[in-house]
């Protein structure tokens, strides 16, 4: 079992105002599997893409796998992936540390997440324009997207920025 839990309040300092209190509690066994990326803010390395997925798999040394994809335009479109490795960095939070390529990594924060199925998460990254809704399905029923938007509202994000991912 991946089972990490606790408290912690990110970014306490005033750079942002927004609320960046993670989960606290991650069973990361429950975590494996396919994500569909329903919105996210714009960033340079997704723009563009749709039909974004996020697959997550145990290798053998316990880390966990990341194959991640989208299509350039459309379902027709190049499609680009990417794989890597995510470590939990905090064991106290939903913090994990990711590598794409061995060569750089970055941090990732679990803002929401549906402790009962692990339907839908609120993932965030250390900079700005770092901000995804992931679900279980390719399309999240509204009422849990509405409450998801009024969450994130009350952390204090601009949910006006999100970009609605093509699932089709």
């Amino acid at each position: 079992m991946l089972l990490f839990c606790a408290t912690s309040s990110l970014f306490a300092d005033d750079r942002k105002e927004v609320d960046r209190t993670t989960v606290n509690c991650v069973d990361y066994g429950k975590w494996l599997g396919k994500w569909y990326e329903i919105a996210r803010f714009d960033n340079p390395r997704e723009r563009d893409l749709v039909a974004v997925t996020a697959t997550y798999s145990l290798a053998p040394d316990g880390v966990l796998r990341i194959y991640h994809e989208g299509f350039v335009g459309s379902r027709d479109g190049k499609c680009r992936s990417v794989e890597g490795k995510a470590k939990v960095a905090d064991v106290a939070t939903g913090h994990v540390r990711v590598s794409y390529m061995w060569v750089f990594s970055m941090d990732y924060y679990i803002l929401e997440l549906d402790t009962e199925t692990y339907g839908y998460a609120l993932i965030v990254g250390s900079e700005p324009d770092e901000l995804w809704i992931m679900s279980r399905t390719p399309r999240m029923p509204l009422p849990v997207l509405n409450r998801l938007l009024r969450r994130m509202t009350e952390r204090g994000f601009d949910v006006r920025q999100l970009i609605y991912v093509d699932q089709r």
